[in-house]
């Protein structure tokens, strides 16, 4: 019989591929293949027979862990072509077709007619033409289901409602389109933009590019009402129309208008005209085609938006490439009468790096001088017209405005005091020539020395101020000389160990400074490559607490002669959980290191010798096997006799021999207080409990789960314990459910859990039998794991980054 393969997925977020293999075995279930499912990871498991995967189905399916219910779901390998059997079987005619043209059908349209197609797919559709226009209209007109998906389509794309008549609409067509300069291709362009941009003009760019880079804002606060009142201008082009009378359609021939059109405006062929210009914006316009305040906030043009210091001077931004400074004098103008305002300077940028930007200077009637104060009126104007055009959508973008940095301020400026001018855009000028030619206090704020370095004029230079840097003169003494190692020793325990590693090549202070052990108590070094020389540099700085876990170290040569270490290594919590590590390294590594209180190697190969180091280390009190390899009788005889101040230790899946079981059981130290021997499939007996539980009278949290050998014999043994207070016999099968009931003996016994054994019917009779007992509490072991949960950051409670 083949067997059944079944798919595991819908697994929380923080669970990685590694968390998902590691999770399933606990179950007993190895995993075939890794599969990804809305960005989450899962699993493909085989099992024998229907009956085992109905057990599966029964302890996985809807599964909770944390706020994920897992889902298990029968699959085979042939699934993906599934659903191209179910299509009809083609003509004979067509059974010629190439094969290669099947396969990607196969594989392109599995999802039928009611999937989306893969976004990788793109069709040659003819470019639209009016007899398209046409076909399309009358199938909107018979068919009601297009024409709902239609409106649906367009109100996705936050495009205009159809229900209302449009004077101004303008029908044209791609092949029309193409017929115009590629100068007018790009609507929107970005407000700042590389050089290297500006030296190709004829450079052409994607449909994709310009979707990303155009912004559409929709005015949602525009009523129906309003819009009838507003009436448009007209354009002078032909437009095309097609009328729609009941559930018919019958459209005018191609160059046809509308009957409400005057003869006298109908052309006569189709040809583009030049536009009129558009009537000058009332302020009324302005607040109802611009973006309301409580909305701006959502763009980013907006963020962190500021009006700043009152001038006369306006900074415009997001400005669209079709505004011209006509445009903007025209709108600006509407806020001033002709009695306060003289004339306006625009500067508007269209090529550059401030591209789409403008500064607008207003000039009032009477100059003010720095004495004299603007008139009250004019910086009212001023005001209103920031607070009326910022957010107004000028040509389909945005216009964020704000006061720009003048040397005519209507505050008083700062004093420029011993400061140096910079321009914003000649800020490469000698420093040496400013310095000797700072302008006198009692000249203007624009005096010919600051106009020399001006290049554009002074309409344009507005100015930052910095002060007066002292270069230090050659002799003059280190004000780092003055501080005391301690005072130093302060500051650099602060940085990042990145930034430590170059402070030491600053001299050979700081050097030996920052080489203290106190400032390498803690590192992490996780999920890295680490050279050798790395590792050795490490450990010599005197590190305590070192996590290495899934941290690739490169072997540096192929003979292990020249592996050497820093001597008497003092690190005492050490992490090589899932390390790629060469058998060598680990043990010249395990052979400097005698002061180790906890150590974890989970799923890293051992041998004979890199057990018998860790027997070494005689100040272990925790140590994590888990699924080790390599473990023999004698290293484990090693290891028992002594770690006499074990009281954690976690030796599941490591496939021990029946003689390395007996080894540990006879010599495992008494103090033991956490023990995980899960995983002895066939090498863990009756009577090898019995032994572990006369000699470690201390236990406190054993785990036993998938050691089938084990009989309801086990659970009198388990009764004489004293102390225990967590119990785990997970799939132990040969133990029948009515012998847990007895466990009401063990009057210390908290919680115990027995996942993947009995039903859930089952399940609830023992919690009303056990009632001061919490069953299948503990999805996972945590006996001397230095990680438990989601924390990444701490090793057995530990910190490893500052």
């Amino acid at each position: 019989m083949s067997p059944i393969a079944l798919k595991i997925f819908n697994f929380p977020p923080i669970f990685s591929s590694v968390d998902v293999r590691e999770f399933l075995h606990l179950f007993g279930l190895e995993t075939t293949r890794l599969i990804k499912r809305r960005n989450t990871d899962g699993a493909i498991v085989c099992v024998d027979n229907e009956s085992e995967a109905r057990l599966v189905i029964s302890r996985l399916h809807q599964l909770l862990i944390k706020t994920h219910r897992l889902k298990v779901e029968y699959t085979n390998q042939g699934e993906e072509s599934s659903s191209a059997e179910l299509q009809s079987s083609p003509p004979a005619d067509k059974v010629t077709k190439s094969k290669s043209l099947v396969t990607v059908a196969e594989k392109c349209f599995t999802l039928g007619y009611e999937g989306f197609p893969p976004p990788h797919l793109a069709y040659r559709y003819p470019k639209c033409s009016p007899e398209v226009l046409q076909n399309i209209a009358q199938e909107l007109a018979g068919n009601t289901a297009f024409y709902y998906q239609t409106l649906h389509l367009m109100n996705k794309m936050n495009l205009q409602p159809p229900f209302e008549r449009r004077q101004d609409t303008i029908a044209t067509t791609p092949a029309a389109e193409e017929q115009q300069s590629q100068a007018t291709v790009s609507d929107e362009e970005s407000e700042l933009e590389s050089d290297s941009e500006m030296h190709e003009p004829g450079k052409p760019k994607s449909a994709y590019s310009q979707a990303m880079r155009t912004m559409k804002v929709v005015n949602y606060e525009a009523s129906s009402r309003e819009s009838q009142s507003v009436q448009r201008p007209a354009l002078k082009k032909t437009k095309l129309e097609i009328h729609i009378s009941g559930s018919s359609l019958a459209p005018p021939a191609v160059g046809s208008v509308s009957d409400d059109v005057p003869p006298e405006q109908q052309p006569t062929e189709i040809a583009p005209q030049i536009e009129e210009a558009s009537p000058l914006p009332s302020i009324d316009d302005i607040l109802r085609n611009r973006i309301p305040e409580e909305q701006r906030s959502t763009l980013n043009v907006f963020q962190n938006y500021s009006r700043g210091d009152p001038t006369t001077k306006l900074y415009i931004k997001n400005l669209s490439k079709q505004v011209t400074e006509q445009e903007l004098e025209e709108l600006f103008g509407i806020f001033f009468n002709a009695n306060l305002l003289k004339g306006m300077e625009i500067k508007l940028m269209k090529t550059g790096r401030m591209k789409g930007q403008a500064f607008v200077t207003f000039v009032p009637v009477q100059d003010a001088t720095e004495g004299e104060p603007l008139n009250e009126k004019f910086k009212n104007c001023i005001d209103k017209a920031l607070g009326t055009v910022n957010g107004y959508i000028l040509k389909d973008k945005p216009m964020v405005v704000s006061y720009g940095k003048s040397a005519l301020s209507i505050m008083d400026p700062p004093s420029n005091k011993g400061r140096l001018p910079l321009t914003n855009v000649s800020n490469n000028v000698n420093q040496r020539q400013c310095k000797s030619n700072v302008p006198p206090p009692h000249h203007d704020p624009l005096s010919e020395e600051q106009l020399k370095y001006a290049p554009h004029g002074s309409e344009e230079a507005f100015f930052m101020y910095r002060k007066n840097q002292r270069k230090a003169t050659y002799g003059e003494e280190d004000l780092f000389s003055l501080l005391s190692d301690e005072v130093l020793l302060h500051i650099l325990k602060w940085l990042p160990k990145k930034t430590l590693l170059s402070c030491g090549q600053v001299n050979r202070r700081f050097n030996r400074v920052s080489k203290d052990e106190t400032l390498w108590y803690r590192l992490d070094l996780s999920n890295r490559t680490l050279q050798f020389d790395g590792l050795v540099e490490v450990l010599s700085r005197g590190v305590i607490v070192l996590r290495l876990a899934q941290t690739s170290i490169v072997n540096p040569t192929p003979d292990s002669n020249y592996l050497e270490f820093p001597a008497c290594i003092k690190v005492q919590y050490l992490d090589l959980s899932m390390c790629t590590v060469s058998v060598a390294v680990l043990g010249a590594l395990l052979a400097n290191c005698r002061a180790l209180v906890k150590l974890s190697l989970e799923n890293v190969p051992l041998d004979g010798r890199i057990c018998a180091e860790i027997a070494e280390n005689r100040k272990l009190e925790a140590l994590n096997l888990t699924m080790c390899s390599g473990i023999d009788a004698t290293g484990m005889r090693l290891m028992a006799k002594a770690l006499t101040r074990l009281h954690s230790l976690n030796v599941s899946w490591t496939s021990l021999s029946a003689e390395a079981v007996q080894e540990l059981v006879r010599n495992l130290t008494p103090q033991i207080v956490h023990l995980n021997l899960s995983g002895c499939r066939s090498t863990l007996t009756d009577e090898k409990v019995a032994v572990l539980i006369k000699r470690c009278t201390k236990l406190v949290a054993l785990d036993l789960s998938d050691c089938t050998p084990l009989t309801e014999v086990v659970i009198k043994t388990l009764c004489k314990a004293r102390k225990i207070e967590y119990l785990s016999l997970s799939r132990c099968y040969n133990i029948p459910v009515t012998a847990y009931l007895n466990l009401s003996e063990l009057k210390t016994l908290r919680f115990l859990d027995l996942f993947g054994l009995v039903s859930d019917q089952a399940i609830a009779t023992l919690k009303n039998s056990l009632v001061d007992i919490g069953i299948n509490k503990y999805y996972h072991s945590s006996v001397a794991r230095p990680t438990v949960g989601t924390k990444r950051t701490s090793i057995w409670g530990l910190r490893t980054r500052d």
